[in-house]
């Protein structure tokens, strides 16, 4: 359940739901103070951090003094960080999706686990769009959470109205950083962001592919099930179904992959299969199509909210479409006639660099930074 500041709960699910939290007094003032916070700069390197990107979660537990937890880049997308000092515990995630899939396995158990704990949220991003794409988002979480066990004392809602100047219409913040063991929070952006986050902003579309040669297969089954005499259902790709060239089309799961593993604390990046784009009906020209585009009208084509994305957004994405036309290439290249190829699951421990070494230990000059290295 939702509690607003003062232990007053937030019982009622219906259509001013978002608006009693906005508008709560203390509420809004948190809004000004994160706002308003010094620490607008960035987390950096040498900090103990995880910070999630689109469609992933982590969840921590017994992290140091001064870990920091949180996401970037979120215009109408939707950053969420739940935390407790008194367990040593935290979780983040970046939603895209107003269509959240409620299943226990995909959320931390705690989360269906009453409990006295104390347990603080804070939800950034989501400004208010022209098309109401935040709006969606931002309902589906706060459902979501009134009505769950664990009991929940919202400390920051920088979303929608709060979050969107009045005069641009702009986001105000995109990004949230908290640190757990004071909940100390604020807008920072993290000067790194993990291991490989190309691969892992291509899980997006790498499913979606999987999902239309699944779609294809299944088609091809009944097909060759009411005339099994058809000869002409041999190959795959009679059959894929082409995707149109629209991001909107690249959907993710309606859920967040959890890239983080607790016990471990390790990041640790799933595997996936990923199909020959032969067989995938025009996405081959979207990707290549996407790499030649302006950056304006890379924009227009692939972003929700065009005008308000940051400076790196690009470059970021254009990367995904590289990072799976190589894959597509090793695929054509180095395995033949199969039909996919399988990418392993990744795990990465964080690990200290003295001054005067590099991740590889080798002679380098700078200060002592904290680094994602792979360990298996």
């Amino acid at each position: 359940m939702l509690i607003l500041p003062e232990n007053k709960e937030v019982l009622n699910i219906d259509r001013n739901l978002v608006n009693n939290i906005l508008t709560y007094p203390a509420i809004k003032k948190a809004n000004d103070e994160f706002l308003s916070s010094k620490n607008t700069g960035t987390i950096s390197s040498n900090t103990p951090s995880v910070c999630v990107l689109q469609g992933e979660q982590a969840c921590i537990k017994s992290f140091s003094d001064d870990f920091v937890i949180g996401s970037v880049d979120a215009t109408t997308c939707v950053i969420v960080a739940i935390v407790s000092k008194s367990q040593k515990w935290a979780w983040a995630s970046h939603f895209d999706s107003c269509q959240l899939n409620d299943e226990l396995k995909i959320y931390p158990d705690a989360f269906y686990e009453p409990s006295d704990a104390n347990y603080d949220i804070y939800i950034v991003g989501g400004f208010s769009d022209k098309g109401e794409v935040s709006l969606g988002i931002c309902w589906s979480l706060l459902s979501f959470f009134c009505k769950i066990p664990m009991r929940l004392t919202i400390r920051l809602a920088c979303i929608l109205e709060n979050n969107t100047d009045k005069i641009s219409g702009k986001p105000l913040a995109l990004n949230l950083a908290v640190r757990p063991r004071d909940g100390k929070c604020s807008p920072a952006f993290f000067e790194d962001r993990g291991p490989e986050v190309a691969r892992r902003m291509s899980y997006r579309s790498i499913c979606s592919l999987n999902e239309t040669i699944h779609e294809a297969l299944n088609r091809r089954k009944r097909m060759q099930e009411l005339n099994s005499e058809n000869d002409n259902c041999t190959n795959m790709s009679d059959f894929a179904i082409s995707i149109p060239n629209t991001p909107n089309e690249f959907r993710f799961p309606h859920f967040p992959i959890s890239i983080f593993d607790t016990e471990k604390s390790h990041f640790f990046l799933p595997g996936f299969q990923i199909p020959r784009l032969d067989y995938c009906n025009g996405v081959r020209v979207h990707l290549e199509d996407d790499l030649t585009m302006s950056d304006e009208d890379f924009l227009n084509v692939n972003s929700t909210s065009p005008e308000f994305e940051p400076p790196h957004f690009v470059a970021d994405i254009k990367a995904t479409r590289s990072y799976i036309l190589d894959l597509d290439s090793s695929l054509e290249h180095g395995i033949g006639e199969m039909d996919s190829g399988l990418v392993m699951d990744s795990e990465y421990a964080m690990v200290e660099t003295k001054e005067g070494e590099n991740e590889d230990r080798k002679a380098e000059r700078g200060e002592r930074v904290s680094l994602w290295r792979k360990v298996r």
